[in-house]
């Protein structure tokens, strides 16, 4: 696609198909890491919503652990979709996203110049108790439609950023994230580790935990 595709009748030189593939694949993966070690955790340490996400993979993919998993079963795998968001607002992949005002621009009666840089953190948005209450709880309903349409600002959720210059590769992580939690849960029940551990971040280009993620694997029984 990036071959055949041309720009004000240009195709695209070799550094920018370069700079295009670079993206899909350094920006793909460790974020892509990040997002299921979390997730996997987080349904480890909350055996309810797991159990409710596992029941709705079974009724859709059925008991063979064999049938191959479709784009269509996917898109009908709504729970994981709220279970996805809720991962992502406590621990979005990318904790800070780095933004240049291009017009002075007035917000909430300050002014901020052009040329200034801004920047926005999805981490502390997202557990704000303004935006979401008892935000440390992890509640995949508050993402439900009737929820959801209470939120007095759109831009309150944006772990894959937002505008002209968000996350292009949104849908593919979110498929490669949906893939990889069905697979694992038709095989294993996920535990939390015997030892309990408190939370601590590194938050670089990449949120990641501080002493790496702990599960344990228990072959599932059905």
């Amino acid at each position: 696609m990036l071959l055949q595709s041309t720009i004000d009748g240009q195709p695209l030189t070799d550094l920018e198909i370069r700079e295009e593939v670079d993206t899909f694949m350094f920006e793909g993966h460790d974020t892509t890491t990040s997002a299921i070690s979390f997730l996997l955790q987080s349904l480890a340490n909350n055996p309810d919503v797991q159990q409710k996400t596992f029941e709705e993979v079974l009724s859709i993919v059925g008991g063979d652990r064999t049938t191959p998993i479709t784009m269509a079963m996917l898109n009908d795998m709504h729970y994981l979709d709220l279970v996805i968001k809720e991962t992502l607002r406590l621990y979005p992949s990318v904790p800070m996203i780095g933004r240049k005002i291009v017009q002075t621009t007035e917000i909430n009666g300050k002014m901020f110049p052009a040329g200034a840089n801004a920047i926005i953190m999805p981490f502390f948005m997202g557990r704000n108790p303004e935006f979401y209450p008892n935000p440390e709880k992890f509640d995949p309903e508050r993402f439900t439609v009737e929820t959801s349409a209470e939120k007095t600002n759109p831009y309150q959720y944006v772990p894959f950023s937002a505008g002209p210059r968000n996350c292009i590769g949104q849908k593919f992580a979110i498929a490669e994230l949906k893939s990889i939690t069905s697979k694992v849960l038709r095989h294993y029940e996920i535990l939390p580790p015997e030892e309990h551990r408190d939370e601590s971040f590194i938050a670089e280009m990449i949120l990641r935990p501080e002493h790496g993620t702990y599960v344990r694997l228990k072959p599932r029984v059905y």
